[in-house]
């Protein structure tokens, strides 16, 4: 319903806003044939008709405004097999027809349910990155991560001795290190680097008598 609402928007805007008050023949044709077409096939549009589409394109979107968001569509897919040996049957629009189609294919795995064009939550436009960086500011090595794995701490010791690992979102590889070299910086200015994951366990929750916990 939105979409068509979105539609009628756009074309009264257009038609609202020619220049010079002219209408073209697209979206009207028809205009082109009238006895009051110019040589171009448009003809002016009356103040009275101009206003009315103003009206009525204002309208449409206060009310393409007020419509609640359309749900995504649900969608079921039907797998079979592990590792190697996984495959996808099929992808179907309703449950029923997947639950038909696993016993058609005699899938083993239970059907998926997945919304569509589904995102987990993330900065727009930005992906998840760690950079490993020495004190002195060398990205020793960046890596692509995953939004699955969320990353409770901005940094925290790699674990070799020597470098620090930072998780970013950044645009792309240069963009995290410069990321990663501000907060290198930071953290030296506040006399907070380190690369001991006990110092720095420590310093993040408190003393524990628990056992220690490997780094990352």
């Amino acid at each position: 319903m939105d979409a068509i609402v979105r539609h009628l928007v756009a074309g009264l805007e257009r038609i609202a806003a020619l220049k010079d008050a002219k209408q073209s023949r697209d979206p009207i044709d028809a205009l082109a044939d009238e006895p009051n077409a110019d040589a171009e096939g448009f003809r002016p549009i009356h103040p009275r008709m101009k206003k009315g589409l103003e009206v009525a394109a204002r309208m449409a979107r206060e009310t393409l405004a007020s419509m609640p968001p359309e749900e995504s569509t649900t969608l079921y897919m039907v797998t079979d097999g592990k590792y190697s040996d996984y495959t996808v049957c099929g992808i179907y629009s309703t449950r029923e027809n997947a639950e038909y189609a696993r016993r058609l294919f005699n899938a083993r795995n239970q059907t998926v349910e997945q919304k569509a064009d589904a995102l987990p939550e993330h900065p727009q436009g930005l992906l998840s990155y760690r950079v490993q960086m020495l004190r002195e500011g060398e990205a020793v090595a960046v890596t692509r991560g995953g939004v699955e794995y969320p990353v409770c701490h901005e940094w925290a010791p790699y674990g070799d001795g020597k470098t620090v690992a930072f998780y970013v979102w950044a645009e792309d590889e240069p963009h995290a290190s410069k990321i990663a070299n501000e907060r290198r910086a930071k953290l030296i200015a506040l006399d907070q680097w380190t690369t001991d994951w006990k110092e720095w366990k420590e310093a993040l929750v408190g003393p524990s008598d628990g056992p220690e916990r490997s780094a990352p």
